[in-house]
């Protein structure tokens, strides 16, 4: 399967997230995941 381009937008328009869709797998960078919840890149890399 090729993987898939998707792209996630809050509500408010406010927020735009890439996010990879590959083999039955969701995949974001870490600083896409940062902006999702809102913290830091480096809170995402202690996780």
């Amino acid at each position: 399967m090729a993987n898939e381009l998707i792209f996630y937008k809050t509500p408010d328009g406010e927020q735009r997230i890439e996010v990879v869709y590959e083999d039955e797998n969701f995949w974001m960078s870490q600083r896409a995941l940062a902006e999702l919840f809102a913290v830091g890149v480096p809170a995402i890399n202690k996780h």
